[in-house]
């Protein structure tokens, strides 16, 4: 185990970095059984900066814990670039249970890196009065998880979630492969390909009180280009897209394909979500909503390709076939 701190000097220019001499991380493997939740790291950061870690496989040998990474007390300006990350496969939550976890700090980079097993894959916290700002979670491929894959809690000015690779989630517990819950800023989900088959309710991208309750158009969060596969043989509800009591939401040249699951699962639902534009999306279901809407507002809405079997493929606050939907709130005349 190790423990990191403030070092006299570190900076911008100045960083220290823990790397593979090969470039290969399968050159550099860190693993420890952890006894305990309050052991529960390889790395702890407690409060340090400037620290990258470049090209290590870190993995647990645990029966219980994954946490490989731990970032608190504003431990920012963190690269991890390149890393293997093994957890344990378990049916616990929490933050013991996530093989990278940062609660309250910024400017915090993760990517090219690849996760298996573990509860949140990662798992990054803030509070309300301190959003964890600056956090790039790009070009990684996470896979098994139990809950969720990118987990983001009042992370806020400057989200980037981008190409990710999500895939094969261990079935049993309902979650989402990228859950973003509050936050006020700026941020951006896209070119993210999540491919999931789940006996549990699911969601490909959830958004839950995004931007709020500041509601301002400078903080609009833009969702495009990903593509998002859900898979069910249950009856239960899923969601490509769902956004809940969210401000300012941009979908933009996703394609979302729903197999299975309830007759009231939806492409994308947008339930008390205000402000959103909707355009040039494929919605692709079965016997499911391709588009839902309770309460809330939808500022622009066209040019999306609707494909459903079902008799009203629109539901806007009650049932619509396409044509009626039209007719009736003016939106997707090119749709």
């Amino acid at each position: 185990q190790y423990t990191l701190s403030n070092i006299t000097g570190q900076s911008s220019t100045n960083t220290i970095t823990f790397q593979s001499l090969t470039g290969d991380s399968a050159d550099v493997i860190l693993s420890y059984a952890m006894p305990s939740s309050s052991a529960a790291h390889i790395f702890l950061l407690d409060g340090a900066s400037y620290f990258n870690f470049k090209n290590l496989t870190l993995k647990s040998t645990s029966i219980y814990y994954s946490r490989l990474i731990y970032m608190y007390n504003f431990a920012n300006h963190i690269i991890i670039d390149g890393c293997n990350f093994i957890g344990v496969e378990t049916s616990n939550s929490g933050s013991y249970y996530s093989p990278i976890y940062a609660n309250q700090s910024n400017q915090i980079t993760i990517q090219n890196s690849s996760f298996e097993q573990g509860s949140y894959a990662i798992m990054i916290e803030g509070t309300s009065s301190n959003n964890c700002n600056g956090i790039k979670i790009l070009g990684n491929r996470i896979r098994n998880f139990y809950i969720v894959g990118a987990y983001l809690s009042y992370v806020g000015d400057s989200l980037e979630v981008v190409g990710n690779n999500i895939m094969d989630r261990v079935n049993s517990y309902s979650g989402q492969g990228i859950y973003k819950n509050y936050g006020e800023g700026k941020a951006t989900i896209s070119h993210n390909n999540i491919k999931i088959t789940s006996s549990t309710p699911f969601a490909g991208i959830q958004l839950y009180y995004h931007n709020y309750p500041a509601n301002s158009s400078s903080n609009a969060i833009s969702i495009n280009n990903n593509f998002i596969e859900v898979n069910t043989t249950s009856t239960n509800v899923v969601y490509g897209i769902y956004s809940y009591s969210s401000y300012y939401t941009n979908f933009y040249y996703n394609t979302i394909k729903i197999n299975g699951g309830a007759t009231s699962s939806a492409a994308l639902y947008c339930n008390y979500s205000y402000n959103s534009n909707i355009k040039n999306n494929i919605f692709d279901v079965g016997n499911q909503y391709a588009f839902r809407r309770y309460n809330g507002t939808i500022s622009s809405s066209d040019y999306n390709n609707f494909y459903s079997t079902a008799t009203y493929p629109i539901y806007y606050n009650t049932n619509y076939t396409l044509a009626s939907y039209k007719s009736y709130t003016s939106l997707d005349a090119h749709s």
